[in-house]
């Protein structure tokens, strides 16, 4: 991700305090609709200042490498594609194919940016949050097969 202002005013300031990004599946099955594959957590981990100064020029630039599968989307998915309403130790092998046949079409990248900003006459900063949500398709048929949990 690469985050700058557009057409910020002279004289302002602009602070990225925290960020918080989610991928998530996208599901026409209720089962699997939502489940979290992956979060990320940025803020500023020095005390130099606030945040992460970003203006017209001044990018925030991070990298979300997503991760495979956790513990809950292994938990979650166990629940819903094993057709079972216990789980149990043993999990059968995600693969995008399994995903794709119980009606999941895409994963949902969702991001919150905390700003903090200051204009010239302002003595302190102001929070406002940012949030950005993109689409990410994995397969081109929408399938209606929903899975029944017991």
């Amino acid at each position: 991700m690469n985050v700058h202002t557009k057409d910020l005013p002279d004289g302002y300031d602009a602070i990225i305090e925290h960020m918080h990004a989610d991928i998530s599946l996208v599901s026409t099955s209720p089962q699997i609709n939502g489940i979290t594959q992956d979060t990320m957590d940025n803020s500023f981990h020095g005390t130099s200042q606030d945040g992460f100064v970003i203006d017209d020029d001044t990018s925030y630039y991070r990298i979300f490498s997503i991760e495979g599968y956790t513990d809950q989307f292994y938990e979650l998915w166990g629940s819903a594609f094993g057709n079972y309403g216990s789980l149990s130790s043993e999990y059968k092998r995600l693969t995008e194919s399994n995903i794709i046949n119980v009606g999941t079409y895409a994963e949902r990248l969702s991001i919150v940016y905390d700003l903090a900003i200051k204009s010239p006459t302002d003595e302190k900063y102001h929070s406002v949050s940012v949030k950005s949500e993109l689409l990410i398709p994995i397969s081109r048929d929408v399938k209606t097969k929903t899975v029944n949990v017991f």
